[in-house]
């Protein structure tokens, strides 16, 4: 999660209201059952360790956490006050006193959770996408999105179809159904998806990747498609051979490159295992050089290590289960004694259990070497249903609107997911550790975050090992704490503009070509580095590839006072100040 954004206030201030004291190197944040994100206290230690933080064992790099838009979502953010909307945005998307994601996934057309079944264009036989409009989602989507954008500028987009138009599938419906393998709906669907990107970059949401199709091995009682080999609601096989990896070589890599050349083609979702890998080996034999990434979802993270080696794929969790089951037998009878091996039919639990279930999923999927994890719906209120009325299924959420009295439930899975969040970096390494259920990461900036959970009900008391100390620290009983070690001490944007930061000037020189500000950079390691006004207003951000020693960024030609820059990349932090010329 890339923390590296300047406020007009000093981010010191900003690891205050966190948590954090400003000017601490080394800091523990904790929660346990109804006392969540406390800050803790810790002592040096001797003797053995629970918890050994191995900073040789270097794995996979980390992209980042992500979360779903849905037009549920907004509808249920937009039953509170201004101030408590405002409350849940900035927890969700501020990186300072918040969880920063650092991606958003968008449904193309209607997903399970939008207010009703749509799509962008339900002209009949438009198969030059005249009648294509997105006017509909800038009455939910777009305004949801765009408040996410004013708390983190530099988010990342992806975006993703549950169903295709109904006049593109057999059954010319929304729910279930087949995509019609016949060229002219293969065509015509794949501009649709081109189009979709094209008008959200004009909208000021840059769509960095695409995927083809959410879950075609399954069809259900809401918008999917089935994509020649799936699944039907009542469980039963149907169609004959899959034909996704033909479209996406056919068709959709080259409407993409024609229309939106800059999008990235990511593969999937996945969630089907039974059909999982035949889809997976056809795209990839047809179109593996094309792909960048490949999205995973539910029973099958155990295809993660055999897709790693498949080749130089990010391989993603694309959506995390949301919990409360309507397939078990074993019935809930409160919110209270709800839990992973029963079912709460009355509403979503949205409580204690979901949070060690959801703790469980993350960190199964990270330890098997995911490069990231999207959370799936952000917001919901506290009945949590879909569209699907013939399965009525309540789903949990990271933040709760009970809709009655109209207030804001802050659920023990969001602290969950910021646990995790918050303290680690876009770019971090994920690291071994041994002892202990815990999660570690190494920072481009060389901070060390260690987020463990307690299983017992007790009180734990932990013995961390980390960059050559010894700490000790309690975790609540069935709870979780993340632990901090040389963090590096916050600069302000005022320190950068008036050279308080000596000694961290050097090493970015900036000159002007004709696209913009070339800044030639320290290393060549992967980072991320930042354009600011003098009062902390980020101009642009975005990511320093691997192997990179130079990186043009856009002039900015309204603005024509002092621009301040901030690299994070190969381990150290490098500023620069400049006029706008």
């Amino acid at each position: 999660m890339n923390k590296v954004s300047i406020s007009a206030i000093s981010l010191a201030l900003s690891l205050a209201m966190s948590g954090a004291q400003a000017g601490d190197s080394t800091f523990l944040i904790t929660s346990g059952k109804n006392a969540y994100w406390k800050t803790g206290t810790f002592t040096e230690a001797t003797g053995n360790a629970t918890i050994t933080v191995n900073e040789d064992q270097k794995n996979q790099k980390w992209k980042g956490l992500g979360g779903t838009f849905n037009e549920a979502g907004w509808d249920a953010l937009n039953v509170l006050s201004e101030s408590e909307k405002d409350r849940a945005l900035h927890l969700l998307f501020d990186v300072n006193d918040g969880i920063g994601f650092t991606w958003g996934r968008i449904p193309v057309g209607a997903s399970d959770y939008a207010l009703e079944r749509y799509s962008l264009n339900e002209t009949a036989d438009d198969f030059t996408m005249e009648h294509f409009t997105i006017e509909r989602d800038k009455q939910y989507l777009i305004p949801y999105i765009k408040a996410a954008q004013e708390l983190k500028p530099d988010m990342l987009f992806w975006a993703s179809p549950w169903s295709p138009p109904k006049w593109m599938k057999k059954n010319n419906a929304y729910d279930g159904g087949e995509m019609r393998n016949e060229a002219k709906y293969l065509e015509a669907n794949a501009l649709y998806l081109a189009k979709f990107c094209e008008a959200y970059n004009n909208e000021g949401i840059r769509i960095s990747a695409i995927c083809p199709q959410n879950e075609p091995g399954y069809t259900q009682g809401y918008p999917t498609c089935g994509w020649g080999k799936y699944a039907l609601p009542n469980g039963n096989a149907a169609g004959s051979g899959e034909f996704l990896g033909d479209f996406v070589k056919n068709y959709f890599v080259p409407a993409i490159e024609k229309l939106e050349p800059k999008v990235d083609i990511w593969f999937g979702t996945l969630s089907n295992d039974n059909y999982a890998l035949d889809y997976w080996n056809s795209a990839r034999d047809k179109a593996g050089s094309k792909i960048k990434a490949v999205g995973l979802q539910w029973n099958c993270s155990k295809f993660i290590s055999g897709i790693l080696n498949d080749g130089n794929y990010l391989v993603f969790n694309s959506e995390h289960k949301c919990g409360n089951y309507p397939w078990l037998n074993a019935k809930a009878n409160s919110v209270d004694d709800a839990n992973r091996n029963n079912f709460l039919a009355s509403m979503a639990p949205n409580n204690h259990a979901y949070g060690e279930e959801s703790w469980d999923e993350l960190k199964d999927w990270i330890r098997k070497g995911v490069h990231s994890y999207n959370a799936w719906n952000l917001v919901l209120d506290t009945k949590g249903y879909n569209l699907d009325t013939e399965r009525r299924w309540p789903q949990n959420a990271l933040l709760a609107v009970d809709r009655d009295k109209k207030t804001l439930n802050v659920t023990p899975t969001y602290y969950v997911f910021r646990h995790i969040a918050q303290y680690v970096d876009t770019g971090a390494v994920f690291l071994g550790t041994q002892g202990g259920d815990a999660l570690s990461f190494l920072n481009p900036n060389g901070s060390i975050v260690t987020a463990a959970f307690n299983s017992n009900n007790g009180d734990a008391q932990t013995t961390i090992s980390v960059s050559g100390k010894k700490y000790q620290f309690t975790i609540p009983g069935r709870g979780w704490a993340t632990f901090v070690v040389n963090w590096e001490k916050p600069v302000s944007v005022k320190e950068s503009a008036s050279n308080k930061i000596a000694g961290k000037v050097s090493g970015l020189r900036v000159t002007k070509n004709v696209n913009g500000y070339k800044v030639t950079l320290p290393s060549r390691e992967a980072g991320r580095i930042e354009l600011l006004t003098a009062s902390g207003r980020i101009l642009e951000s975005r990511e320093i590839p691997q192997g990179s020693s130079e990186i043009t960024l856009q002039k900015q030609t309204s603005y024509s006072g002092m621009l301040l820059l901030r690299a994070v990349n190969g381990g150290k932090t490098s500023t620069a100040r400049f006029f706008a010329f």
